[in-house]
């Protein structure tokens, strides 16, 4: 009996020491199967925060990522690496006022969201079914913040009032627009303004480092200039011809825009990995449209229908996304937001043309199948509407109703093709069955604009006095109708000789519904009339403060008549009364229409630049002559 009870004893003391040699020891390896984790195991818990960087005007082919010849982009490549690069993303619209709002509804023709100065991105009321990116997010619980550079994004924009937290951020140089280094700032501050910092963010920075004009850098030749090229941007609109330097040159200078812009988003990653705000974190690398370089010798910019303004970059990185993966498929701008709410697990509840890319990512589908839709040309009428495929770029004149196609991928000034009535018919059914009802929906909105042309209907009854008018058959004023100290109202256009006249206060009643309204004057910029330049003109909108509109077209090229905002004022009985007085001395005062933009409250929503450095911005970039 001792000696069973001696034994049990040495068993227990034994599996007690290797009891304790198992804590104080580890265990030796078991040799498994090393899997990668899957897309759900890659997944951190909870909605991901959202960072989408916007490259104005960025080229795709620029980007050393696309297989560019410089190394332009060594942080983009490094989210590339991690991500999904897509190869072929076309834009919605060759401008920021036609492609910003498509990709922040997901829609071919959403109701404008940008800044509606100079009349260019007027307002119509929101369909119920329409919903900006920002206003989807914050209802699925994301805190909002925008951070802009381009003055389309401005305070009284419904984009910007759209985020919780938003800022237009001032440029401190001679150059339109802050460069994304110095914006930085600002998205610190933007950031540290979170009403729930444990909350998901979404981060949107609108960037004009790649737009015209650019500040130089490593490629580009420093100081620069020649007859067609000045600090930093071609002098023309048109007419220039580029020499191979010129050519260089604007090469230079995008590729060192990018490469600049690609340093600061590397700062802006390390500035969101110090708030922690970068390891569930989508990113998201785009622009809004291409740009030309003067390639064909005489094109540049991005008013020109055609292949590298068509097509951007398009990059995701982040959880849940293959590593790496590169998509050959046609895609849309419009696709990235139901593909990011389909990333975060979110669900949108509003109606888009725009389809999630996760297929794609996935590499259960080569393409979506659905139709790449762009257009060209002013908001409102409609333009140059464009379908795209691997073959052709099919090209409908809305306003003229004509037609014509050119191969895929054509640049500037490629000649049209013919096809077969059997083949150009598949893009007009497309055309007629998928774009033009949507075109037809938008243009039923009730508008919340209004603009007197004078070329179209004038009333003399909205003028007083009326013996300060005087209305001749001419288009414009000849010698003699400079010294009548008149008006004279001349091919839609009321005139005074500011230089040899002084005719008197002229006031103008028109009537609109009762409301609070935006009132901007249409000046006839014309260069030279009798050796003088239009327009100058004072003006006083309901006793509101006096403005001085001033407007010179700078081109023969440039829009002969461009809106000039004056005020922003309350009319109670519907009766808007505008009172013109003659401006500088050396100058014609030539004003063709007035405008009204409903705005119901107040649109001052502060944002660091007045509505005077709002407007020289848009002139310098390119979008008001």
């Amino acid at each position: 009996m001792g000696n069973r009870i001696a034994a049990i004893a040495a068993f227990f003391l034994a599996v007690v020491a290797v009891y304790f040699l198992m804590r104080t020891e580890s265990p030796p390896p078991i040799a498994v199967p090393i899997q990668a984790p899957t897309e759900a195991e890659a997944r951190p818990a909870g909605p991901p925060n959202i960072v989408w960087v916007l490259l104005d005007a960025c080229r795709s082919d620029h980007l050393s990522c696309y297989g560019y010849d410089r190394a332009t982009s060594p942080v983009i490549d490094g989210l590339a690496k991690t991500g999904v690069l897509f190869e072929n993303n076309y834009a919605q619209g060759l401008w920021t006022k036609l492609s910003v709002p498509a990709f922040m509804t997901g829609r071919f023709f959403p109701v404008s969201c940008l800044d509606f100065g100079g009349g260019e991105n007027v307002p119509r009321v929101v369909p119920p079914d329409e919903k900006l990116l920002p206003e989807i997010l914050r209802d699925n619980g994301y805190d909002t913040v925008c951070v802009s550079a381009h003055p389309y994004i401005s305070p009284r924009s419904r984009l910007y009032q759209a985020f919780e937290n938003s800022t237009l951020v001032p440029s401190p140089d001679q150059f339109p627009s802050p460069s994304l280094a110095l914006m930085l700032p600002s998205i610190e501050a933007e950031l540290d303004k979170r009403a729930h910092p444990s909350a998901p963010v979404f981060l949107y920075v609108h960037t004009m480092d790649t737009h015209f004009p650019h500040r130089g850098g490593d490629w580009a030749a420093s100081g620069y200039e020649s007859a067609n090229i000045k600090n930093g941007t071609p002098v023309s609109k048109s007419g220039g011809r580029f020499t191979p330097e010129d050519q260089a040159c604007l090469r230079g200078l995008h590729d060192s825009s990018i490469r600049q812009a690609d340093e600061a988003i590397g700062s802006l990653k390390t500035l969101l990995a110090q708030r922690g705000l970068e390891k569930n974190t989508l990113f998201v690398i785009s622009s809004d449209h291409g740009d030309l370089l003067g390639e064909d010798g005489t094109t540049w910019g991005h008013e020109t229908i055609a292949d590298p303004v068509l097509r951007t970059p398009l990059i995701l990185s982040g959880p849940g996304l293959p590593a790496g993966r590169r998509v050959a498929g046609l895609t849309r701008c419009v696709d990235i937001l139901p593909t990011l709410l389909d990333l975060a697990g979110l669900k949108g509840g509003t109606a888009m043309q725009g389809v999630s890319l996760t297929p794609l990512i996935r590499g259960e589908k080569a393409e979506t199948g659905e139709p790449v839709f762009s257009r060209a040309g002013v908001y409102e009428t409609g333009g140059v509407f464009m379908l795209i495929d691997r073959e052709h770029r099919y090209e409908h004149d809305v306003e003229k109703n004509t037609e014509r196609f050119v191969p895929a991928g054509a640049s500037a000034g490629h000649e049209a093709v013919s096809l077969s009535e059997e083949a150009a018919g598949k893009y007009r059914t497309t055309l007629e069955s998928r774009v033009l009802p949507l075109w037809n929906a938008y243009t039923a909105l009730p508008c919340l604009y209004r603009h007197f042309d004078f070329s179209k209907q004038f009333d003399p009854a909205w003028a007083a006095p009326a013996e300060a008018v005087a209305t001749i058959a001419e288009a414009t004023p000849g010698a003699a109708d400079t010294t009548d100290n008149r008006w004279t109202f001349a091919g839609g256009t009321f005139w005074a000789a500011n230089w040899a006249e002084q005719p008197p206060p002229l006031t103008l009643t028109l009537d609109v519904d009762p409301g609070r309204y935006q009132v901007s004057v249409w000046l006839n910029g014309t260069p030279d009339l009798l050796g003088h330049a239009g327009s100058s003109v004072r003006v006083e909108v309901m006793g509101a403060p006096p403005a001085e509109a001033v407007w010179t077209a700078s081109q023969p090229t440039a829009f002969p008549v461009y809106s000039f905002d004056v005020a922003e004022v309350e009319v109670p009985d519907g009766h808007c009364r505008i009172t013109l007085r003659p401006g500088n001395r050396d100058h014609w005062s030539a004003v063709s229409g007035i405008g009204f933009i409903h705005i119901g409250g107040k649109t001052d929503q502060g944002g660091g630049i007045s509505g005077a450095e709002n407007r020289e911005q848009l002139k310098t970039l390119g979008y008001v002559n």
